[in-house]
């Protein structure tokens, strides 16, 4: 049998390991996103965040099982029998000792710094958890039945005896594990003694075995006692004659003599039974780390503690001034924080968790917990318990948006409407927040709630059992006044029944019972037996099972919040309303976002990057912040999220979004410039507040403010004034304005001008339809149909007489322009054109395709006209930088290209040249189209993305006409370049014959009057007018 359950367990462990490693596979981006999700949403609170639905890995669940630092890893696992013997008792063999013939089954498991075991059945009949350091020797037993086995001798004197269950193959290596992780250990033995000289446990055996060596030794020999916590100097809470201290400190000794003590202690029965009764005062604080995990993380980190505190001696910090706010406010009832020593211990251990953990740093209800931890711990133990809190045990509940805090919160209602329907049910009729009630218990761990000598039993069951034990205790509490909860109907009321409750904690539950044994039972009693006995269901898997339940719906909540606060806390921008604010917000952080994920993805180790970069030295008068930058932008995220509300940054070209592909393109040179004029705090990186203001002065209507802008990126501002900018620079603006215009030089976005011609080209045509159907209408009363030529044949003169059309090709679109001119549509949006402009087929017209092309043709020619001229009047009006000629060395026939230079300055690299504010102000303004430009079409183009989604958006108010048509209007475009080219070949071909008709026929030029004669009969059209314009 032992064979196929070896079988069994091998073949489960390895479908485990093979679920565990795809399940990290399948999205492993998916699971980093909460993570980021979680960080965005908390500033820079990431390590208070626990993403409940993600799956464990099976190193989670190990180290989650035993409290392990995050450093340790399952190595080997085995199913074993395991037995004890302690060493001779110094008081003689009647002391009791571990039967050495009690064989507990189990497993073994084995990482890189402990052994640990735990029963098969009920994990509370035996288990430990054994630093690999504290094993002395390990040997291998003769055994007849060829049974593997090991004897393992331990520091403090206990011998374990190790029966191997499983084949020999899976035996050996389980032993050379452990074999290596012994050889990587032993450097770290000499560091144990010094840690068991600071528990008092280690003090208590050894002055018992020194008082038996001092008996049969003629040199006494003494003990440092170790430092204790504040109970020591200022007495510990309650009366120690009423709690039977000495009585538990007793029975506690005994345990630890049999049992091992501190780092060897073997966890039974009896173990827990001792901490249920609640824990002597001297010996509760080691209780207390070694039951949390915390002992080991203080175990593999000796020193750390002083290290940070010298480190950052005489530093400032936010955080600081935060902790100085809240010293004298912790737990004042107690004697220890009325006097310099207890606050001087409460501000170390504060202050240095701010710099260990700066994500955290510091947060409310925090200094309660550890005024409470220090009263029976020294400052490191309490220190690495307070890691220990809020990493594992309460993740979330000490951060700035109380995250944990909250989702228990909603846990906790969960469970009072499963359990106590009928309060539950009274509570919500009259609006009674459980959560105003409820929050301090699990925020303080009922420590600032209750009498400390009552908060003290309900932790130490709490840093034994975990987080269920605070559900448990509140659940007891409301079922214990629930009669009289129902007898009110407001907050204040529930909070008066339950404060009350708390302070009467000591007077007895049945006051008049006639049983004395009853009456004996105090309300602390009945709470506890309620707690334990009648919520005993309440298990760790439970309360995980409905965090992940209501976890998505409280970080929506916390998101609403943060999002609305944040937008708040924001300097009002001129141009923006408050729904613009809302979706740069949320644009910004779905590119930070972006980033982090592809970070993640890239990376696969860990779920964020830090930016060190961004950890910036400060002297020490300065107020350093302890909260790190994790929610800023480099300058390829701004690019992204740039291109999500510009038109003109094109989202496909790899040269902006990647680094290595980046070159000294025209969009890359003015982006850049954006970015640092955005960063005015010259970080590298942008926060809200930078996009915000930079985007409120991209979209200023305001024309010279917005001229005045675009100058400034060129121009260097020293002491509130802009600088002249030099020929190179005059180039790099017009570079940057063929970029910024590139959508509408290519037909992309529409600006006013071109939306008013075809405004005004489908006014024109709904005119003339209308005139025709005047005409039809007088014809069908007078004439006959049959006796003369159709009315769909009329010949009609379209436009301005270019093209004659009939009225039956007006007729196939009358449908089309009718429900066009009906259907309501945006003001300037261009879809009512082509609905208008279509023909039976739902296509465009042939005519309507060769105007609109010819409109787009005019656009395109108009801002390419306009950087070409703006090049131009800017080297026309630059101020000439001359030197002063001292003697003119120059020879009076200078070359013609030196002529040629001389007269073109833009040429002529000698002479420098430059143009200051007023002259690129005189220079925009001389020329329609760029006043247009930074008037109306850049700035309206962004606001109008900000509307609307960004498919889609080619004109200024959303037009979507020209998606469907885009394709068509570019084939019309090649096809007419193609009918060009012939044309101007055929031209050229007849050119050629008629020069040499002309050669031939020399003199004769009467050809030339009959043209005139032609001229006279012929109206003025609009190309002769063209010649006076060109004048």
């Amino acid at each position: 049998m032992p064979f196929f359950e070896v079988l069994k367990n091998r073949a489960q462990s390895q479908i485990n390991a093979l679920l565990d490693k795809n399940s990290g596979n399948v999205n492993p981006a998916g699971q980093n996103n909460n993570h980021i999700h979680a960080q965005l949403l908390s500033g820079a609170e990431s390590s208070g965040f626990n993403n409940y639905k993600r799956t464990l890995t099976k190193d989670d669940k190990f180290r989650e099982q035993f409290n392990l630092a995050d450093d340790q890893t399952l190595i080997a696992d085995i199913n074993a029998e395991i037995g004890f013997v302690t060493a001779p008792l110094p008081d003689g063999p009647n002391k009791p000792s571990v039967d050495q013939q009690v064989l507990y089954s189990g497993k073994l498991f084995l990482s890189e710094s402990y052994l640990i075991f735990i029963s098969a059945n009920e994990p509370r009949v035996c288990s430990f958890t054994l630093p690999l350091l504290t094993i002395k020797r390990v040997e291998r037993l003769p055994s007849k039945a060829y049974v593997f086995a090991l004897s393992i001798q331990i520091y403090h004197g206990l011998t374990y005896s190790i029966q191997f269950i499983g084949l020999k193959s899976t035996c050996d290596r389980f032993c050379a594990a452990l074999k290596n992780q012994l050889k990587s250990n032993l450097p770290l033995i000499k560091t144990m003694k010094p840690f068991l000289n600071t528990l008092y446990s280690e003090y208590l055996i050894n002055m018992i075995e020194l008082k038996h060596h001092d008996s049969t030794s003629a040199q006494p020999t003494t003990i440092e006692t170790p430092v204790a916590g504040l109970g020591q100097i200022f007495k510990y809470p309650g009366d120690a004659r009423k709690l039977r201290d000495k009585s538990k400190m007793r029975l506690w000794l005994e345990y630890l003599q049999t049992h091992g003590r501190n780092l060897t202690i073997i966890k039974q029965a009896t173990f827990y039974k001792l901490i249920r009764v609640g824990l002597p005062n001297r010996l509760r604080g080691e209780l207390w780390e070694l039951s949390s995990g915390s002992m080991y993380l203080r175990l593999s980190n000796q020193g750390e503690y002083d290290r940070i505190l010298q480190e950052n001696k005489d530093k400032h910090s936010y955080a600081i001034e935060e902790i100085e706010k809240d010293l004298n406010r912790s737990l004042p009832e107690y004697p220890a924080y009325q006097s310099s020593e207890g606050i001087e211990r409460l501000r170390r251990v504060l202050t240095v968790y701010s710099w260990k953990n700066p994500d955290v740093g510091y947060c409310q209800a925090m200094n309660i917990v550890v005024a409470a931890l220090l009263i029976y711990m020294s400052e490191e133990q309490a220190f690495w318990c307070l890691n220990n809190l809020c990493d594992r045990l309460l993740p979330g509940y000490y951060s700035r948006t109380m995250y944990g805090t909250l989702l228990d919160q909603k846990v906790f209602e969960s469970l009072v409407e499963k359990t106590m329907p009928i309060l539950w049910n009274h509570l919500d009729k009259n609006d009674v927040q459980l959560s105003v009630v409820s929050l301090p218990w699990f925020l303080s761990i009922f420590v600032n709630s209750m009498p400390l000598v009552y908060a003290f039993r309900i932790v130490d069951i709490f840093f034994l059992e975990g987080p269920k034990t605070l559900f448990q205790v509140a659940l007891a509490v409301l079922r214990i006044n629930g009669e009289e909860l129902l007898e009110i109907s407001d907050d204040g009321a529930v909070i008066s029944v339950l404060k009350n409750y708390f302070l009467t904690l000591d007077l007895s539950a049945h006051p008049k019972s006639p049983n004395e044994s009853l009456r004996s039972i105090t309300r602390f009693q009945e709470l506890m037996v309620v707690a334990f006995k009648e919520f005993s269901g309440i298990s760790e898997e439970m309360i995980v099972e409905l965090r992940a339940k209501h976890q998505d719906k409280i970080l929506e909540g916390i998101e609403t919040f943060a999002k609305r606060n944040q937008i708040r806390s924001l300097l009002k921008p001129k141009n923006f309303t408050s729904e613009q604010l809302s979706i740069v917000y949320d644009k910004f952080y779905e590119a930070v976002l972006s980033t982090r994920e592809l970070d993640y993805q890239l990376d696969q180790k860990i779920p964020l990057k830090k930016d060190t970069h961004h950890n910036r030295e400060k002297s020490d008068s300065d107020a350093v912040s302890t909260t790190a930058h994790h929610s800023e932008m480099d300058e390829i995220t701004f690019y992204k999220f740039l291109s999500t509300l510009a038109d003109w940054i094109d989202i496909n070209d790899p040269s902006l979004f990647e680094p290595s592909a980046r070159g000294d393109s025209d969009g890359d040179d003015f982006l850049s410039r954006l970015f640092h004029n955005f960063d005015t705090e010259k970080t590298g990186y942008l926060s809200l507040q930078n996009v915000v203001d930079g985007l409120d002065k991209l979209v200023e209507t305001d024309l010279l403010s917005s001229i005045n802008h675009f100058f400034e990126l060129y121009s260097p501002c020293v002491e509130g004034k802009l600088h002249k900018v030099n020929r190179d620079t005059i180039l790099r603006m017009s570079e940057g304005l063929l970029f910024l215009t590139k959508p509408w030089r290519e037909g992309e976005k529409l600006d006013t001008i071109s939306m008013e011609q075809l405004e005004d080209l489908d006014q024109k045509r709904l005119q003339q339809l209308s005139l025709m159907e005047s005409f039809e209408e007088q014809n069908n009363d007078s004439l006959d149909n049959e006796d003369i030529i159709g009315h769909d044949d009329i010949l009609f003169d379209d436009n301005d007489g270019k093209s004659i059309k009939s009225v039956k090709s007006y007729k196939s679109t009358k449908s089309a322009q009718t429900s066009s001119s009906i259907s309501p549509q945006p003001s300037g949006s261009r879809s009512k054109q082509v609905n208008s402009n279509t023909n039976a087929d739902g296509k465009p017209s042939a005519d309507f395709k060769r105007d609109e092309e010819n409109i787009l043709h005019e656009q395109s020619a108009r801002y390419l006209s306009a950087v070409s001229s703006f090049i131009q009047r800017c080297f026309e009006y630059a101020t000439p930088e001359k030197e002063e000629v001292l003697i003119d060395l120059s020879d009076s026939n200078e070359d013609k290209e030196q002529e040629i230079c001389n007269n073109n300055v833009a040429l002529d690299p000698s002479h420098p040249l430059s143009i200051d504010l007023a002259t690129f102000r005189m220079v925009i303004l001389a020329d329609e189209t760029l006043e247009m430009f930074f008037s109306k079409s850049l700035p309206l183009s962004m606001l109008a993305n900000l509307n609307n989604s960004r498919q889609g958006l080619l004109g200024i108010d959303n037009p979507t006409r020209f998606k469907n048509t885009l394709k068509d209007v570019f084939d019309g475009l090649v096809t007419d370049g193609m009918r060009v080219a012939n044309e101007v070949k055929r031209r050229i071909d007849d050119g050629a014959k008629n020069t040499k008709g002309r050669s031939s026929s020399q003199g004769n030029n009467n050809h030339g009057d009959d043209d005139d004669e032609k001229v006279v009969d012929e109206d003025v059209s609009q190309k002769d007018r063209d010649l006076l314009e060109d004048l």
